[in-house]
């Protein structure tokens, strides 16, 4: 933003004005001058100028929008706008007595304005925005006002931020630049403010203000002296205190003064200086001055372009303007691409389907192709661009369809249209799925559409994550709920070739359909006429337009070609002709045959040979084939042989083509000095191999794969089993690389690396487990280091999937081995052997499960600290556990063996779960309590509780998670997420109870099915016409059912497009209604069984659910049989009878592959859709309530009674994976799947949770209580325990406390027991645990309220405080008297042992501090020190939640709950630090040290400060994380009232999301946070992390699952 501002005053047009007005008696403003042209009709700016000022630079003149009237108004008002987005706003701002349009304009003629009409051609850059703003200072006029500068700047700032009316003056842009620099109100808006222009300003006042108020009052009647013009006296202080706080603040500015030479005609001939050049200059290092050779009247009013006034200002405009659009042009390009950087990770973009078109470009031979151009039906594709549609066009194989491709492709672009491409390969497995396909459109669609990039820049910003996402769910995050929600300004062009190659086409083609025909996106999708194709098209023509074109005609494209290729052979035109006419007549529309053809005629040098080679070049591409193949046997060096062999097998069947440096690393044992390896290929594979422009080698084209694996007689043997061992041979030499490690950490990894990495298991899963060496291969690399390096490239590469396909692929070959080793001695069998893989082949799934974020954070903790978390069974702990590496070692758990519960979530103690429902970054669960609870995903922390306020009914969520519905008894409310405000709140229609609740039309509007069988709908976007009734045709047809009745419904599903129902009954059959029509579609009719009445057709239904994708219904019979339905073909399968099994639910996973079924018994089962079989039992005691799956299908959720269990079996994480199919080996990789399909059993640890934890002064001890009232002693040093107690009546502890000497244990439990217990060390015992303890004390507290508030002890004299509410009562343990009760002075304060005198406790309050004498008779109050208001805003709830004193006394950390009364919505941490040198007597007051928000927000639980001044903390993703303060710096960072304290810029990034990636551990680094380690999510619940504790020596505890969970490191060492 440029500001120019001018000092044109009123002085020169006193007189004339004054006698006018004398006259007259008027005070018309002169803004209403007779000589204004007629207004015309003003047009509104593109967009907000608010929204454009957020993104623009400034300068200070403003720039205009369209035509706008020519009329002195108040405001902004735009006189100029760019076509494009602006980049630079220049605002213009008159004096006093001026005008917004009127200053500018000489003589008062409006076709003089020259900030319109001549500046922004003058500027050279059509990036400005031309504004100007107007503000009521007349000084003429005789309203009273007391509107002094700061209002004026207060105007423009309100003006420049919300586009309203404003109001300014001279001085004023320097005090709106200082109000917004020091209000953070405006703060984004100031920050762009690049440039001030000040034409004539007085900066020091002038000495004819007061003469000017002075000659107002006597010439005007009435006239009320004005506070703006007493404020422009000569030094007067408010000009003084404006220049001097302008000063400090201007740094960053360029300023320009422009000063006045002439003097100013005033009354009569006297005539002065208006502004003096002393007074025009400010003085500032940075600030140029300039002279104007005009007097102050003109200074800002000019007759023509060429006026040397106006040529000294546009000249320096256009300097600053040019200056700033280059920086922010440069600005705007690095957060591009750092957005580019994050949607790459999100997307898991790497591949670029650029090579691929760059290689088809380069094949494309001029004037080909363009015949395309003149077709009817693609020209029409183009230009119907107002609405969705597709183009299938087709041809066969060989014609030439990808460089058609390519061709329209750069039609697209060369016409300025924004085209996205697609480019399937089946040679590269990376390029045959339609995962890769949506990756890669909505990456290319961010690259032009700046809306989406922002989309999915916010997406990776709240750390969504899509590693694991089915292509069908990913499709709905990215386009349904992303794309298809947003504007669109031009349409979008996709062009997706060889769709006939990719491994999912039905996927791809469905998922079209769901593009809403009103959006301008026009798809053409170039393939092979298949059947299968056709078919899927002929589906989505019903919800979509799709035309068919085939372009299998392309003759003359080939006669073309063919004449530019023989023009440059040997002989005369009439020979060309025949050669020609030959080639014409026999490639049969095959341009490979032609390319084939020429490319052996272009070998021969004489014409002849030509005709003799032409003869013998046959027609046909197996033909052709063939030829190649005999001059590859006709090699006779057997390095040539060798080299052919090993070149065709990688091109063959490697799992994407490599590169020619791949390759040369692949060949270098056997080749080590190959001096041309490109040269070297043309000559060895018989023209069968190509390599492109990006040097990759590949196939000349897919059908010679299918020639070379089935029909091929090469002399040497490529039987894809041994080809697949041959390469996963190759593969795992590289990974067994001694060096890998540290050529890993210097990223100097050869070439082929990735490949091996990501490749071994695609080629193990495709050889015979009976091949020589492969196991060896297999045990050597898992035995050895090697696993580890190979685990961290694959996270530093973002590719952890290859983990769990890796899994699947070990497991497949371990079963296979198995297999084959049961008919071979049992000295061959291999059992340890294979019993290693095993357990890396669940390590593998499991470390993806539970570490792949950390992993994706920091690679290196593969080494550091995940071995240490794994169980002690597991390989990768029994391998790497005590490695040199390890950075922790974690001690007192008894964890064995791996389990499937990831996280266990706590809904409430006293009320339990009704609905779950979640999204890919959010878990929602409604409560008995009228609540909904939000989780986040990653890392299972509760971050926010709705209140309905009501009873809930139903829950709903959009599929990307922003938006919860909750439809409670009375109302409908609308909660966005993760912010928690509530967006609207409609009643519900009376008597009415939701069957079903979603979410349609883009998350516009609301269906739903009510138990009387209606449907109404309610718009989230007019909410006020209330529930509307829908469809109400349906239901309406009665076709009677022998024996039925259709009483309310027990379950009902909308479709995937919710164009149908499925209605299912106790009392009648199945039904599928479609509801547009409202008619009835189909009626499950099942099968007799002997089970059921002979005669009777049909059986009620509980559960019924539509598959995601295809068209079936999964249902649940009322006998419990579970069942698929085709509702058209009505096809009909049931899952087989299981005797130990009464279904009572059902849900289907998002990607369709797997479903669940949960009973009355607290069973859940697995189930594979496609097999309908069984794969997965899990057994439990507890009923479940409700479950569901994660978005990518890899995990589910149950809620049984008040907790919440987070599953990720091996069964999911396996079957969720792709299977990357071969034609060749499609049965083997169907048998690994079908081999991981057997059923695996699980249950629920019904471990008993530790609820209090106390760790002894010594450092040894821990105590610890449960649920059940076990208390345990643990020495942490020997690894021991020793139970002391147990609860005669199952009563919890509450709450437990050592005495400061470590000899005496307190504890209460839940029944107000209270029990102390004397602790002796027995050094010379010979049991277990050298401890003993002595019960010392057990009593009933009798406290007001009942209510503990806490336990306190004291070693000198032995004595015992408990503290409720209103009352406490003091015990000496070292008699028998009974307690002495007394009452407390505070009811909320939290009490703490003083650190500086033990017979005192410390009482913390909202606003004091309290000492208290403790004696055995009460408490006396000795001293009270005031705490200093907290710097932060103003807490509209404040409590002290915890404090805790420091581990060598120095320091009180003290943290409370606060809700800002700002912005914020959601609870923050307050987080605050006393010293405990401040209490003493001589102080009145004390002020904490607040530590910084953007550390606050990174604080889950805040747990000690460490010697010397460490802050140790649990963040909001689970590292234990440290902060080194400074605590004078900490006192001395207070920000005043008016402004927020500004964190490091990178702190922005880490608040955004729980989840740090790479680039945020940057960010931790630079405020000087340090990560030691982190907790599994399966280790903690929320209740868990406020019982952690760090001892003195750094030592972290944990409790877990009734075990203490010990874990030392770095941390009490790191000084």
């Amino acid at each position: 933003m440029l500001a120019v501002l001018t000092g044109d005053g009123p002085l020169s047009r006193l007189t004339k004005r004054i006698r006018s007005l004398s006259r007259s008696r008027r005070a018309d403003s002169p803004s209403r001058s007779e000589d204004e042209r007629p207004e015309s009709i003003r047009k509104p700016s593109q967009g907000s100028v608010s929204s454009r000022l957020s993104t623009a630079n400034t300068l200070v003149a403003t720039r205009a929008a369209g035509e706008i009237a020519l009329k002195d108004s108040l405001g902004l008002s735009v006189l100029y706008a760019p076509k494009s987005e602006p980049v630079v706003d220049l605002i213009f701002v008159h004096g006093l007595g001026g005008a917004s349009i009127k200053t500018w304009c000489k003589n008062h003629d409006r076709n003089l304005c020259w900030p319109k009409y001549w500046v922004p051609g003058d500027l050279g850059n059509d990036n400005v925005r031309v504004l100007t703003f107007g503000y009521n200072a007349e000084v003429l006029s005789k309203t009273k006002t007391k509107a002094n500068i700061s209002d004026f700047a207060k105007s423009l700032l309100a003006a420049m931020k919300f586009e309203k009316d404003a109001e300014m003056e001279d001085l004023g842009i320097g005090k709106a630049y200082l109000r917004g620099r020091n209000n953070s109100e405006h703060k984004d808006i100031i920050s762009k403010v690049r440039a001030v222009l000040f034409l004539s300003t007085p900066h020091r006042g002038s000495n004819l203000a007061d003469t000017l108020n002075k000659i107002l009052s006597v010439s005007l009647t009435s006239y009320s002296r004005k506070a703006y013009i007493t404020e422009l006296a000569k030094n007067s202080s408010t000009i003084e205190d404006l220049n001097e706080d302008f000063r400090h603040q201007v740094s960053d500015l360029d300023v320009y003064s422009f000063y006045e030479l002439r003097s100013t005609p005033l009354i009569g001939s006297q005539s002065a200086m208006i502004v003096a050049k002393d007074s025009s200059h400010l003085g500032f290092p940075q600030e140029e001055s300039i002279p104007l050779d005009a007097d102050h009247h003109d200074v800002c009013k000019y007759l023509s372009r060429e006026d040397a006034n106006y040529r000294s200002v546009i000249s320096v405009l256009k300097t600053v303007t040019s200056k700033y659009v280059e920086e922010v042009e440069h600005d705007k390009a690095a957060k591009v691409a750092q957005s580019t950087r994050k949607i790459e990770k999100l997307l898991l973009i790497d591949n670029n389907p650029q090579e691929d078109y760059s290689v088809l470009r380069d094949r494309w031979a001029p004037g080909t192709c363009s015949g395309i151009l003149q077709n009817d039906t693609f020209t029409s594709w183009i230009d119907r661009s107002e609405s969705a549609g597709i183009l299938w066009m087709h041809a066969g194989p060989g014609t030439g369809k990808s460089i058609k491709s390519s061709f329209m492709i750069s039609h697209l672009q060369a016409a300025g249209l924004s085209c996205q491409y697609y480019f399937f390969k089946y040679g590269d497995i990376r390029k045959r799925a339609a995962s890769a396909l949506f990756r890669s459109l909505a990456f290319q669609i961010s690259q032009d559409m700046p809306p989406f990039r922002q989309a999915l820049t916010d997406l990776a910003n709240e750390g969504s994550h899509n590693q694991r996402t089915e292509a069908r769910q990913l499709w709905k995050i990215l386009f349904e709920s992303t794309l298809f929600s947003l504007s669109f300004e031009r349409p979008l062009y996709w062009v997706i070739d060889a769709v006939d190659e990719s491994d999912s086409i039905s996927t791809i083609i469905s998922s079209f359909q769901t593009i809403p025909r009103t959006l301008p996106i026009r798809i053409v999708i170039i393939s092979r006429h298949l059947p299968s194709i056709s078919t899927a098209f002929s589906r989505v023509s019903n919800s979509m337009p799709v035309k068919s074109l085939s372009i299998a005609d392309n003759q003359d494209d080939i006669k073309y070609f063919i004449k530019k290729e023989v023009a440059y052979l040997p002989g005369d035109s009439d020979f060309h002709s025949e050669v020609t006419a030959q080639l014409m007549q026999r490639s049969e529309g095959n341009f490979l045959w032609v390319h084939l053809a020429l490319q052996e005629l272009h070998e021969i040098h004489s014409q002849e040979d030509l005709g003799r080679v032409l003869d013998q070049i046959p027609s046909g591409m197996d033909s052709m084939y063939h030829r190649m193949e005999k001059a590859i046997n006709q090699l006779t060096k057997a390095s040539d042989q060798l080299l052919s062999k090993m070149l065709l097998t990688w091109v063959t069947y490697g799992k994407r083509p490599l590169h020619l440096d791949e390759l040369a690393h692949v060949l270098k044992p056997q080749f080590p000095s190959l001096l041309n390896l490109r040269s070297s290929i043309d000559q060895v594979c018989g023209h069968f191999v190509t390599v492109d422009n990006c040097d990759r080698v590949s196939l000349i084209h897919a059908t010679a794969r299918d020639y070379l694996r089935h029909t091929s007689e090469l002399q040497f043997i490529m039987e894809h089993r041994s080809a697949h061992g041959a390469l996963f041979d190759t593969s795992m030499q590289t990974l067994l690389d001694p060096q890998m490690r540290s050529r890993l950490g210097q990223r100097r990894l050869p070439p082929f690396c990735e490949y091996a990495s990501t490749s071994w298991a695609y080629h193990l899963a495709r050889t015979s487990a009976d091949a020589p060496n492969v196991l060896a291969a297999l045990v050597k690399f898992f035995k050895g280091p090697h696993v580890l390096p190979w685990i961290e490239m694959l996270a530093i590469s973002r590719q952890l999937s290859s983990l769990v396909y890796a899994s699947t692929a070990l497991t497949s070959f371990i079963q296979h081995r198995r297999k084959s080793d049961a008919e071979k001695s049992p000295l061959l069998h291999r059992v340890s052997d294979l019993k290693l893989l095993e357990l890396w082949a669940l390590d593998l799934l499991k470390v993806t499960a539970k570490f792949g974020e950390y992993l994706l954070q920091d690679s290196s903790v593969i080494y550091k600290l995940v071995p240490q978390l794994c169980p002690l069974n597991s390989a990768i702990h029994q391998q790497f556990g005590t490695s040199s590496l390890a950075q922790i070692s974690v001690a007192g758990l008894n964890i064995t063996d791996w389990d499937d519960l990831s996280s266990r979530l706590w809904v409430a103690s006293s009320h339990n779960a009704s609905f779950i429902r979640c999204s890919g970054q959010y878990l929602a669960i409604s409560t008995s309590a009228d609540t909904i609870k939000i989780w986040n995903t990653i890392s299972f922390q509760e971050i926010l509780v709705l209140n309905h306020k009501e009873h809930i009914v139903k829950i709903c969520m959009s599929g990307a998670g922003d938006r919860l519905v909750s439809y409670g008894s009375g109302t409908v409310k609308v909660w966005s997420l993760p912010v928690g405000f509530e967006i609207l709140c409609v009643p519900n229609p009376r008597n009415v109870k939701p069957i079903s609740l979603t979410l349609m039309d883009e998350n516009k509007s609301l269906l739903m099915c009510t138990e009387n069988r209606e449907f109404r709908k309610l718009s989230l976007l007019n909410p006020g016409e209330g529930w509307k009734k829908v469809f109400p045709k349906v239901f309406k047809e009665e076709i009677a059912v022998k024996d039925s009745f259709t009483n309310t419904p027990t379950s009902l599903s909308f479709n995937n497009d919710v164009s149908q129902v499925a209605v299912a009954y106790r009392g009648a059959p199945l039904e599928v209604w479609d509801l547009a029509s409202g008619e009835i579609v189909s009626r499950c009719k099942r099968v007799s069984r002997p089970s059921l009445r002979q005669k009777q057709t049909w059986t009620g239904v509980i559960r019924a659910i539509w598959h995601p994708f295809e068209y079936e219904v999964l249902g649940l019979y009322t006998d419990g049989t579970v069942f698929k339905w085709q509702p058209l073909t009505e096809a009909h399968t049931e899952l087989p009878d299981a005797p130990d099994s009464s279904p009572s639910d059902i849900q289907i996973a998002p990607n369709g592959g797997t479903f669940l079924t949960s009973d009355v018994n607290g069973a859940i089962k697995i189930h594979s859709f496609q097999d309908f079989i069984t794969i997965y039992r899990l057994s439990s005691e507890d009923v479940v309530t409700g479950m569901c799956f994660s978005p990518d299908s890899q995990r589910f959720y149950d809620i049984r009674g008040s907790y919440c269990n987070v599953w990720e079996p091996n069964a999911l994480i396996r079957s969720a994976e792709p299977n990357d199919q071969d034609s060749d080996c499609e049965s083997d990789v169907r048998s690994m799947s079908s081999m991981s399909l057997i059923a695996s059993e699980a249950s629920i640890d019904s471990s008993v949770s530790i609820i209090s934890l106390a760790a002894n002064p010594n450092g040894i001890l821990v105590c610890t209580g449960d649920e059940e009232g076990n208390v345990t002693l643990h020495d942490i040093n020997n690894d021991s325990k020793l139970q002391i107690a147990q609860s005669p009546i199952g009563m919890g502890i509450e709450r437990m406390v050592w005495s400061d000497d470590g000899n005496d244990l307190a504890y209460e439990d839940l029944g107000r027991r209270l029990v102390v217990w004397s602790i002796v060390n027995q050094k010379a015992s010979h049991s277990d645990s050298p401890w003993k303890a002595e019960r010392v004390l057990e009593t009933k507290l009798n406290l007001d309220g009942g209510i503990t508030r806490g336990l306190f002890t004291r070693s000198d004299p032995s004595m015992l405080l408990a503290v409720g509410q209103s009352d406490a009562l003091s015990y000496n343990l070292q008699s028998s008297n009974a307690p002495s009760s007394f009452d407390i002075p505070s009811s909320t304060a939290f009490w703490l042992n003083s650190p500086q005198d033990p017979t005192q406790l410390l009482a913390f309050d909202r606003e004091t501090v309290s000492a208290f004498n403790w004696a055995v008779t009460g408490l006396e109050k000795v001293q009270e020190w005031k705490l200093d208001s907290h710097p932060l805003g103003s807490p509209s709830t404040e409590t002290i939640r915890h404090a805790t004193l420091s581990s060598d006394g120095d320091y009180i950390l003290f943290v409370d709950d606060h809700q800002y009364t700002r912005q914020q919505s959601s609870t923050s941490l307050n987080i605050s630090i006393i010293q405990t040198s401040s209490l003493s007597p001589s102080t009145k007051s004390i002020t904490p040290a607040q530590l910084p928000q953007y550390i606050a927000d990174l604080v889950e639980t805040p747990l000690t400060i460490l010697s010397p001044d460490l802050f140790v903390f649990i963040s909001t993703s689970l590292w234990i994380c440290s902060w080194r303060f400074d605590f004078k710096s900490l006192l001395g960072a207070h920000p005043s009232d008016d402004a927020e304290p500004e964190p490091p810029r990178s702190a922005t990034t880490i608040k955004a999301s729980p989840k740090l990636s790479r680039t945020r551990s940057e960010a931790l680094m630079e405020m000087g946070v340090t990560r030691h380690f982190f907790l599994p999510g399966d280790w903690v619940t929320k209740d868990s992390l406020a019982l952690c504790r760090v001892l003195s020596d750094g030592t972290f505890l944990c409790p877990r699952k009734g075990e203490v969970a010990v874990i030392r490191s770095g941390l009490g060492s790191e000084w």
